[in-house]
């Protein structure tokens, strides 16, 4: 499976790639770097979200000690709607991770660049042939017969 890494250094090269094999990412690829751009900038704001929330949490405690019950009270409220925003930025984040991933699932691997354009293995070119191919002499099996016979 490709990575997102692999497509935000190697965007064209893979796109090129998969054209070799008559299948067209480019949409794909653009629609999962603009997913995975919104993901990172709500990663962000959840960091600077949480980051304010641990900074009020630690001004709660000083006022506590301090006996200034109500102006922690009011602190406490504030921490109350960070949490909620840090509750949907989750949420958002999950959502994101998961339509790039499913995304990401239905995108072949990119051949390597040796590899000739084709669209089956008809088109495949043969460069070079070790050896005689192995033949199944008449009283064996193929894996497959011997896997249904065990219940398998």
């Amino acid at each position: 499976m490709l990575t997102i890494q692999s497509l935000r250094d190697d965007k064209e090269r893979i796109i090129q790639a998969l054209d070799k094999r008559h299948f067209d990412a480019r949409g794909a690829i653009e629609e999962i770097l603009e997913w995975d751009i919104q993901r990172r900038k709500t990663q962000a704001q959840l960091d600077d979200v949480l980051a304010q929330s641990n900074a009020l949490s630690k001004q709660i405690g000083g006022l506590m000690r301090e006996g200034k019950k109500e102006e922690a009270e009011a602190i406490k409220a504030q921490t109350t709607d960070l949490k909620s925003e840090s509750g949907e930025l989750k949420d958002r984040m999950q959502s994101l991770e998961d339509q790039i991933f499913e995304a990401l699932c239905h995108i072949p691997n990119a051949p390597h660049d040796l590899v000739a354009a084709g669209r089956n293995a008809d088109d495949n070119v043969e460069t070079f042939r070790s050896g005689q191919a192995a033949t199944l002499e008449h009283h064996k099996k193929p894996h497959w017969e011997i896997a249904e016979e065990c219940g398998l």
